[in-house]
């Protein structure tokens, strides 16, 4: 499968960040922490079904292991 380029615009990419950001400060608030660290985007990106594909790829430097398998482990 041929991997796609995805262009957004910078009113995109700041809808994008907010929604992240609200959905980690989520997972912050649930560990009792209050600042958001790069475990919580880890956590926020594979545990959105929307996220997941739209960032599955990319790499989160000190998130941490996956918490969902990948589809393709067996």
């Amino acid at each position: 499968m041929e991997k796609q380029k995805i262009s957004v615009n910078s009113k995109m990419r700041r809808v994008l960040d907010n929604a992240v950001l609200g959905l980690a400060e989520n997972a912050a608030r649930d560990t009792k922490k209050t600042r958001i660290v790069q475990r919580h985007i880890q956590l926020t990106v594979r545990n959105d079904e929307e996220l997941s594909k739209l960032l599955g790829d990319v790499m989160i430097v000190n998130g941490g292991g996956s918490s969902k398998p990948s589809a393709n482990e067996d």
